[in-house]
């Protein structure tokens, strides 16, 4: 497990779609940059469950300077379950949560089959 607390910059480029980068203060210019400030909370997990199935997690966290109660979230689950010896099931989901995106919690699953393996 890892895990660590810091300070850091968010950097969101657009060249079409600038509705997140865009200041609205701003009415005549239409900025494609923006950069937030704030403290970011990061968690790293991998654990082996038994001989054939292995947990991986990342939680991350960012909260701007600016405005302290609104946070980006993202949790990212993957189980590695090994059914041969280089032949398993891969079962993922990510879930993430950023105002400025969507009002709603976001979430991805997925499953593979196929080689499993460390390299």
């Amino acid at each position: 497990m890892s895990f660590r607390l810091g300070i850091s910059t968010k950097q969101i480029r657009a060249y079409y779609h600038t509705q997140i980068t865009d200041d609205r203060k701003t009415k005549d210019i239409q900025e494609r940059y923006k950069e937030e400030s704030g403290i970011e909370l990061r968690a790293n997990a991998s654990i082996r469950i038994d001989s054939s199935t292995t947990y991986k997690g990342s939680f991350d966290a960012f909260g701007t300077f600016d405005d302290m109660t609104k946070w980006t979230i993202e949790f990212d689950n993957e189980f590695q379950i090994q059914l041969w010896k280089w032949f398993g099931i891969i079962a993922r989901i990510k879930v993430f949560y950023d105002e400025n995106k969507s009002l709603n919690t976001q979430y991805n699953q997925s499953m593979s089959l196929g080689l499993v393996g460390s390299f």
